[in-house]
């Protein structure tokens, strides 16, 4: 098809990783790119699903007019949006790493000042 790799690429991220709504218009290419792959892929399509995709891209290029300037920009802006959701979430995986330092002190009668002792912890990317 002769399709921009990178375009590709993010096109597959966001069909493949299961995310929804807004991570899914961020993993998304720009409208220029999605407009370029309904245009080489209309040969493999029947005529009225390559019209149903063009009406689709209208759409979003006109939600994505409606709140910013550029795909880019409603990137950006969605992404500011999730920053203090992040801090709360690493805020919490700091207490839990405490709490767990606390756990195997008292377990073991014993602190940094009189024993040495190391653990590695990970954070576990199951929900």
């Amino acid at each position: 098809m002769k399709y921009n790799r990178s375009n590709c690429q993010r096109k597959l991220n966001a069909i493949n990783e299961n995310k929804e709504g807004i991570e899914v218009i961020c993993l998304l290419p720009s409208i220029s790119g999605l407009t370029d792959f309904c245009e080489k892929s209309a040969i493999y399509m029947k005529k009225k699903e390559d019209r149903q995709l063009l009406s689709l891209i209208t759409k979003f290029q006109g939600q994505i007019k409606q709140y910013a300037r550029s795909h880019t920009e409603l990137k950006r802006l969605l992404s500011n949006n999730e920053g203090p959701k992040k801090e709360k979430t690493m805020s919490a995986e700091k207490d839990k790493q405490a709490c767990l330092y606390q756990a195997a002190k008292e377990l073991i009668s014993a602190s940094v000042d009189t024993l040495f002792c190391s653990y590695i912890l990970s954070s576990s990317t199951k929900k």
